[in-house]
């Protein structure tokens, strides 16, 4: 809301007094209904409610995310683990390999 409006709406005198800011009761009701939720204070209870909503909801669904992401890095380090056993097995396979063609 524009300074000279709030300062009206607040009993201020204007400067100049008030002959080239003055809002017109049209223009302030016009500008009072734009800010009127920040304006009014028994909106606040209710915007905190909401706010507080809001950030419980987008807690639950990060909260959720985090969730399936543990799960997927605990599939993902038990397949690392499984492909480290195919590693070992694989090189001991080699190894037997090499030897059985060195005995041939």
């Amino acid at each position: 809301m524009p300074p000279p409006y709030i300062d009206y709406m607040q009993g201020h005198s204007l400067p100049h007094g008030g002959a080239y800011r003055k809002p017109s009761p049209r223009k302030l009701l016009d500008k009072y209904r734009e800010y009127e939720e920040a304006l009014s204070i028994s909106q606040a209870p209710k915007t905190v409610t909401d706010l507080e909503e809001k950030f419980n909801k987008e807690i639950e669904k990060r909260d959720y995310i985090i969730t399936g992401m543990e799960e997927r890095i605990k599939k993902v380090e038990g397949l690392l683990e499984t492909l480290g056993d195919v590693k070992e097995t694989v090189a001991i396979l080699q190894k037997e390999n090499i030897n059985s063609e060195r005995a041939i």
